[in-house]
Parts: C-alpha cells; structure tokens; sequence
C-alpha cells in the first residue's frame, strides 16, 4: 500500500471509528486495524525518515491504537454498575451512557481517557 492511499485510508476509517455508537464498537478489530497501520508507518518511516507526512501519520495511528486497551477494558461484558459507578464518578468524573448511540468513540477519547489509562484499565 502506497503512503498516500494508506493515509487517505486511515482518515476515512478512523472517522468512521470515531463516529460509530461506542456499543457498537469491535475494539478488537479496531486494534487489530491500527497495528496493521503501525507495521505499515513504520515501514514507511524506515524508507523516507524526513517525511513529515509518515511523522504525522505515525503520531495520529499510535495515537489511536494506544487507547484501543482502553476501548477494550470499557467494552467489557464483565464491568457492572459498581464498576461503572467507579469509572464515572471516581475515575474519569463524568456522566455518561455507553448505550447511547450519541455517544461515540470520539466523546471517549475527549474525556482525556489516555489520562486514566491505567487506573481504567484496573477497574
């Protein structure tokens, strides 16, 4: 894949992702997606290190694919309310309901999730 196909593509998709009602979100195959990505920047990277392009591409895929364990975490059929309670209230601090279809993976990633990464993904 080209550098510039792969740079339209992943615009196209990760503003579909960031788009989707977060209920309907397969973070596995999200992350599976944006390793695919990182593998191919980082070939990209190799071939041209000066190019701004690969530099801001890479930024923005890493950026995606580091919070898809949170994704995961929050996607959980296992989390109860006393964990939700936890999340909203101790962790991120704000009211929310993933079942909404307004609320998208793009509301998630504004609430600074990338911030309480680890103490979401101890929850």
């Amino acid at each position: 894949m080209t550098l510039w196909k792969s740079k339209e593509e992943w615009e196209r998709l990760s503003e579909e992702w960031m788009n989707l009602p977060f209920q309907n979100i397969d973070a596995k195959v999200l992350e599976e997606k944006a390793n695919l990505y990182a593998k191919n920047v980082n070939r990209c990277d190799k071939n041209l290190p000066d190019s701004q392009v690969i530099k801001d591409l890479k930024r923005v895929v890493y950026d995606f694919r580091d919070t898809m364990p949170i994704v995961t975490a929050l996607r959980s059929e296992y989390l109860k309310t006393d964990h939700w309670d936890e999340i909203k209230n101790n962790i991120l601090k704000q009211d929310f309901d993933i079942n909404d279809d307004e609320f998208t993976l793009s509301k998630l990633i504004s609430m600074n999730v990338a911030e309480h990464q680890e103490e979401l993904l101890n929850v």
